[in-house]
């Protein structure tokens, strides 16, 4: 009888040794794993199948809400996904129109969510699809000067915004001026007599004579047919603080940090405003990298931002210098946040990188795995059985996926091993 052969504990998988260099002291590495998991015990256990819950004709873009239902897009039409009482699962049509294909970023911010594809921006909000941001007014006031009135001969400046249900006020509409040759009054005209959605009121601002600071002079509801302004702005009417805002522009990848919104177009990673969502500003509001951003992971210590090279911007991104930690980039849309402790990963031209919270980084399988670099990925978490996993597919860039990349589960076990 021949003797038995024990193979394992198992490692995980190494296509960098030869081999017959795969069996170590400390277990066996595997040369490719397929429809199997790897436990932290080193075993190998039959990875469970898969079965079609949701019929599609081009589904991309999944992302998980905090209560458990999902977006995701089939074509150019956003969905809502989410199980029923009897445990199936179904879809509704939020929007359709999007432009077809192009892979749809998300970000969650307490009850809204926030989502972009580098063409259209949009908000969710109590279960209604929004734009993004309200759009300054398109229309432009009338001034007419009129005899009776105290403000002095001179150049006067007029701006207009939406003040919206929550409060907060959109960028202004153009700004139109008159000149008073005599003291008088300035009567501004044009109002709209309908708003936009989500519009409470339409405020309007004024400049001292020959002055540049905008005091708001007055508020008006639609319908409204005229405002006189007699006297000029005595310095207490609040200043017009979106005076110098745009819109954020929709980028290919939105994330949330640190009570602001972060939009990826190109090489520029623009952000908005504290606090607010709709609005940046466009002349210092914005982080240009050497090359196009393909992935921005927020952490609570900063946010990681993968272009030509990986960086880490600490604290507050309006404050922050970018720091090179990682020579290389990251395949676009790669990036992912991690469920069993605080950070981020995403995929790389090394294969899976998880980030701390503070700025470290590690690249979890470079000395064992070679990869082919990649054009896109994607980069699921996930937990099923006791076990927790990051799960990457990724494609394009040479002779397409990697066997690693498209077939292989990455234990995030073994990651908290390394590191100890």
């Amino acid at each position: 009888m021949a003797n038995p052969v024990t193979l394992g504990p198992f490692l995980g998988i190494n296509n960098r040794l030869p081999d017959h260099k795969l069996g170590t002291e400390d277990g066996a590495y595997l040369r490719n794993a397929i429809n199997v998991d790897l436990t932290d015990a080193g075993t190998l256990q039959r990875r469970k199948g898969y079965a079609r819950k949701i019929l599609g004709t081009a589904c991309h873009s999944l992302f998980e809400l905090a209560d458990g239902r999902a977006l995701f897009v089939d074509y150019d039409a956003l969905f809502l996904a989410a199980a029923g009482e009897d445990g199936a699962l179904s879809a509704v049509a939020l929007l359709d129109g999007l432009t077809p294909g192009a892979p749809m970023s998300y970000a969650q911010v307490g009850d809204s969510v926030f989502l972009a594809n580098g063409v259209e921006f949009w908000r969710i909000q109590g279960g209604a699809v929004l734009p993004h941001a309200v759009e300054p007014p398109q229309w432009v006031p009338m001034l007419d000067a009129v005899a009776e009135g105290s403000l002095p001969a001179g150049r006067y400046q007029v701006v207009v915004t939406y003040r919206l249900d929550d409060g907060q006020e959109t960028a202004p509409a153009e700004q139109v001026q008159i000149t008073l040759t005599a003291d008088g009054a300035v009567v501004i005209g044009g109002l709209p007599q309908a708003f936009p959605a989500g519009v409470a009121a339409a405020v309007i601002y004024m400049t001292p004579c020959n002055g540049d600071a905008f005091y708001r002079v007055a508020s008006v509801g639609p319908g409204a047919a005229l405002v006189s302004v007699p006297v000029l702005p005595d310095g207490d009417e609040a200043l017009c603080s979106t005076l110098s805002l745009r819109p954020l522009p929709p980028g290919r990848i939105v994330r949330a940090h640190m009570g602001r919104l972060l939009s990826a177009s190109g090489p520029a990673l623009f952000y908005s405003r504290p606090f607010s969502s709709a609005l940046f500003d466009p002349v210092r509001d914005y982080v240009l990298f050497p090359a196009s951003v393909t992935v921005v992971e927020p952490v609570s210590g900063g946010c990681y931002v993968c272009a030509d090279k990986t960086y880490w911007l600490a604290g507050d991104i309006e404050q922050a210098a970018p720091v090179e930690v990682l020579p290389y980039g990251a395949a676009f849309g790669s990036g992912t946040h991690l469920r069993s402790r605080p950070g981020a990963a995403w995929w790389s031209d090394r294969g899976l990188v998880v980030a701390g919270p503070g700025g470290e980084v590690q690249v979890v399988q470079e000395r064992a795995v070679a990869v082919t670099p990649a054009q896109t990925a994607g980069v699921l978490v996930r937990e099923q059985g006791g076990i927790n996993q990051a799960v990457a597919a990724a494609r394009g860039g040479g002779s397409g996926a990697s066997v690693a990349a498209a077939r292989s589960f990455i234990d995030a076990e073994v990651v908290r091993k390394e590191d100890r």
